[in-house]
């Protein structure tokens, strides 16, 4: 079995643990659960790590080592949670109303007003 083929079925297996999860936690343990990955995936070392810290120095060249491991523990915790959201939504915990609101909430803190939508739909 080469490396690419257990690469493959290792990811497998890691999202069908993602589903079967956000079936059984709350949203709040699940948001909590992607932290703390977040909080162990920044300090381990690994290859996207590293050109994920290139490409920040790139953009901010500015900023000091401390700001730009910041931004990307923060990039990786929104990044698991946007994951474990799209799980939500395919389990069926987030239907079409939970969807609307938390975009209309998107935009009110955009201070934008909120979309008003007659039938639901999935954006």
């Amino acid at each position: 079995m080469t490396i690419k083929n257990i690469a493959g079925k290792a990811s497998f297996q890691l999202v069908k643990l993602i589903l079967i999860l956000t079936r059984i936690l709350p949203v709040r343990c699940s948001y909590g659960l992607c932290s703390f990955a977040a909080s162990v995936g920044s300090s381990l070392r690994w290859k996207r790590k590293t050109i994920a810290l290139k490409n920040l120095l790139i953009v901010f060249p500015d900023k000091s080592e401390k700001e730009r491991r910041s931004i990307f523990r923060e990039s990786l915790r929104n990044m698991l949670k946007n994951y474990v959201e799209m799980a939500f939504i395919i389990n069926g915990k987030y239907g079409p109303d939970k969807i609307k609101e938390m975009v209309n909430a998107a935009k009110a803190v955009k201070n934008q007003p909120p979309i008003t939508v007659s039938t639901p739909v999935i954006l």
